[in-house]
């Protein structure tokens, strides 16, 4: 076996892939976050290695080498060779580090897995994409944390209090962005706080609607998706601050506008 630290150029990247046979399918968004770090000059050099067995065969790094030829770069990375052509198998059979694992190491608030999945899902929100598609790695959510507002701790805080109603990250999304306008951050706290206890709500009020269908979806053990969650919230969202009233949670379409937004990006889900 050969270890080797190695510059990869877009040329070289390429020609190690011809090197490939039947591995993994590629996964575009994981290409996408690489090559975003790589481009803004986030990529570090972190020990993990591009790796070929004895027979010469790439069995891992293809993530990387296609990121490396799609942003037209050039990193260092370490080069493994003269591996057993068995040890494929026992590749990536770890448990992935979440975002929430990696903030343990670099961040002091606590709450770190709920910051994290909050981040996600603001993102889901502002792009209109749900789940994996979000595309924000570890290091991107890091990032955000760094520089986004105060109140988005205070509201974190003050959803977590509502937890066992309603879950935290799309509750602290719909209301992040709901309060771009500062004028908002009371009817957030009335939000949650209707939600948390229910006491004194009345048919129509938009966040008995809203405690109504989520305890309903607990009871009845009802999957909804995370586009519909970030949708009913949304939507009980908007009639709260219009002081309109709803008794029917409407959760399969998100709506255009989110009041309180001030023109921050907020996209229907295509």
């Amino acid at each position: 076996m050969k270890i080797a630290t190695k510059r990869i150029t877009p040329t070289i990247a390429k020609e190690m892939l011809t090197m490939s046979r039947g591995n993994r399918a590629l996964r575009q968004t994981k290409i996408n976050q690489f090559v975003r770090a790589m481009r803004s000059g986030n990529w570090a050099m972190t020990g993990d290695a591009i790796r070929f067995d004895r027979n010469g065969t790439l069995i891992d790094g293809h993530h990387r080498l296609e990121a490396i030829v799609k942003a037209k770069t050039v990193i260092d990375t370490l080069v493994i060779s003269g591996l057993s052509p068995d040890v494929i198998a026992k590749l990536d059979t770890g448990t992935a580090r979440s975002a929430g694992d990696m903030l343990s190491f670099v961040d002091s608030q606590p709450n770190r897995n709920e910051r994290a999945a909050a981040v996600r899902a603001i993102e889901s929100l502002k792009t209109g994409r749900t789940g994996g598609a979000t595309t924000l790695s570890n290091d991107e959510v890091y990032d955000r944390l760094q520089v986004i507002p105060e109140r988005f701790d205070l509201l974190l805080t003050h959803a977590i209090q509502a937890r066992r109603v309603c879950p935290t990250a799309p509750l602290v999304a719909v209301l992040f962005c709901g309060t771009h306008n500062p004028e908002y951050m009371e009817d957030a706290s009335a939000f949650v706080d209707g939600l948390k206890t229910g006491e004194n709500l009345c048919r129509g009020d938009a966040r008995l609607a809203l405690r109504t269908w989520l305890l309903a979806n607990k009871v009845q053990k009802r999957t909804i998706r995370g586009e519909g969650r970030l949708a009913a919230i949304a939507n009980a969202w908007n009639a709260y601050t219009e002081n309109r009233s709803l008794n029917v949670i409407r959760w399969r379409a998100r709506p255009v506008t989110l009041n309180g937004a001030n023109g921050e990006l907020y996209k229907a889900a295509s």
